[in-house]
């Protein structure tokens, strides 16, 4: 199996960036290569990535729902084991700690999440 992780090391230079990229669509990436770049060293990707394949970048549209949709792929993948794992931006600015999530909730906190940020925007 390719190694598709994404890690993103520094979740507050990233936004910046990607706020740059929402006020210019010219400046979005459009492949690996452009990705790395211009995220500068602020994510990691898995070796499963190409230079040249192709990044799919979703516009919003302002006055319009809009649902990111995830991969089908992605919503069968093991629920994880121990605390939920959070991005540190969330332990470290807004709760302290990895939330706890009992065995028998996960499932149900994935559809949660996964609600939220497929139609929420999560900003």
């Amino acid at each position: 199996m390719k190694d598709l992780s994404v890690n993103i090391g520094n979740h507050v230079e990233l936004g910046k960036i990607i706020e740059a990229w929402a006020g210019d669509k010219n400046a979005q990436p459009t492949t690996i290569r452009e990705f790395i770049q211009k995220a500068q060293g602020h994510v990691t990707l898995g070796t499963g990535y190409a230079d040249d394949d192709p990044v799919n970048v979703i516009n919003l549209i302002p006055g319009m729902l809009n649902i990111v949709v995830p991969a089908a792929a992605h919503m069968k993948e093991p629920l994880p084991t121990g605390a939920w794992p959070m991005p540190a931006c969330y332990t470290d600015l807004a709760y302290g700690v990895e939330p706890v999530v009992d065995e028998s909730d996960k499932e149900v906190f994935r559809y949660c999440r996964v609600g939220d940020y497929c139609m929420g925007k999560c900003m």
